[in-house]
């Protein structure tokens, strides 16, 4: 009302001016964030945003009855979840933005492939050729099943536990890199 009391509130309300019980209570008491805004917009509009707990809340103010007699109802817009829906929104598009780029790396991705194996079938690759081109192979390889490991959670299939030789994956890695990495100074090797 126009003294700054609360006379009505629903159930979101409460979470921000308490229980209504009794005389009602003064805003300002219960809500100094809102009653702040409340003041700095007697003739309605959207206020400032304010924290009550943990929440945020964006409040809007529409004047109601006579100008003297009369009071003010507020909205309030939880931000925190407008915030959390926001965020879902915005994971969502980046999902289908990571699906359409990884269709767009597949096309070029299958022509390097087939390329590189027509390449192998060449009786004229000098030994260095060949190495390298065994490089592009598992590389193109490599860049395939990150593509499709993309495309799979783009699909939202549930996750699958899969058994890993722990032994046989390290070595691989440790052959790609040294294929990949020749004159390094650095050398890895595996233990049984």
């Amino acid at each position: 009302d126009r003294q700054g009391r609360v006379r009505l509130a629903n159930q979101l309300a409460k979470r921000v001016t308490g229980p209504l019980e009794g005389e009602p209570p003064a805003l300002a008491e219960r809500a100094p964030g809102l009653a702040e805004a409340a003041a700095a917009n007697p003739e309605g509009g959207e206020g400032e945003p304010f924290k009550a707990g943990r929440e945020e809340y964006l409040p809007r103010f529409v004047p109601v009855g006579e100008a003297e007699r009369g009071g003010m109802l507020v909205f309030l817009d939880d931000l925190t979840a407008i915030r959390a829906r926001v965020q879902q929104a915005k994971l969502a598009s980046l999902g289908r933005l990571t699906a359409s780029i990884a269709h767009e790396v597949r096309n070029p991705l299958s022509s390097i492939m087939q390329a590189a194996q027509l390449l192998e079938e060449s009786a004229n690759l000098t030994p260095g050729d060949q190495r390298l081109l065994g490089i592009i192979c598992r590389q193109g390889r490599r860049l395939n099943e990150t593509v499709e490991n993309v495309l799979q959670l783009s699909r939202r299939a549930p996750a699958e536990r899969e058994r890993v030789e722990l032994a046989t994956w390290l070595r691989r890695v440790v052959d790609e890199w040294a294929a990949e990495y020749p004159e390094a100074e650095v050398q890895l090797h595996t233990r049984p």
